[in-house]
C-alpha cells in the first residue's frame, strides 16, 4: 500500500472510488443524486487546483496501481480545515483510513490548519465511531454531527 498526493492522472481511478461509495451510501455523499462524469471531473479539478495553491491536502492510498482510499483536508481560513475520507469496502478495517487521516492532518499543519472538522450524518454510526477513534469530539448538530480535533500531535 502506497500513500501519496492526488495527481492529475488519478482522474478515472478517483471517479471510480467516488461512484462506488455513492452507490453504497448516497446519504453520505456530497451529491443528492448519482453524479455524472462531468460533475466528478469538476470536483477533481477543484481538488487539484486547491492542492496547487496550497489550500487543500488530498492524499490517496494506492494498492497495485488502484486507488482504494482518499482523504481530503480543505483549509477554510482562520486555522480551520474540513476533512473527509473515502475507503472502498474491501480496504476497510485495516487501519488505512486512520493512517490517511493522520497523514493529512500532519501535512495540513503546513498550510496553516490547526483544527480539523468532520461533518458526519447522525445516522452514519460507522463514520461517527471512526472519527471518535481518531480523536475527534462531537461539537453540535441535529442531522449533521460536527466533530473536530487539533491537528497537532497527529
Amino acid at each position: 500500500m502506497h500513500i501519496r498526493e492526488l495527481e492529475w492522472g488519478d482522474s478515472s481511478s478517483a471517479m471510480r472510488l467516488m461512484l462506488e461509495l455513492y452507490d453504497e451510501s448516497p446519504v453520505s455523499s456530497t451529491f443528492d443524486h448519482r453524479p455524472s462524469a462531468d460533475e466528478l471531473d469538476s470536483v477533481l479539478s477543484g481538488k487539484l487546483d486547491g492542492i496547487a495553491v496550497g489550500s487543500i491536502v488530498d492524499l490517496v492510498a494506492e494498492d497495485r496501481g488502484r486507488i482504494v482510499a482518499e482523504c481530503e483536508l480543505v483549509g477554510t481560513g482562520s486555522g480551520s480545515g474540513v476533512i473527509g475520507i473515502m475507503v472502498e469496502s474491501g480496504s476497510r478495517r485495516k487501519g488505512l483510513g486512520r493512517k490517511l487521516i493522520f497523514s493529512a492532518m500532519r501535512l495540513a499543519a503546513g498550510i496553516g490548519v490547526t483544527r480539523a472538522y468532520a461533518s458526519v450524518r447522525r445516522e452514519n454510526r460507522r463514520a461517527l465511531a471512526f472519527f471518535e477513534a481518531c480523536g475527534f469530539t462531537k461539537e453540535d448538530g441535529a442531522e449533521i454531527v460536527v466533530m473536530s480535533r487539533s491537528v497537532s500531535g497527529a
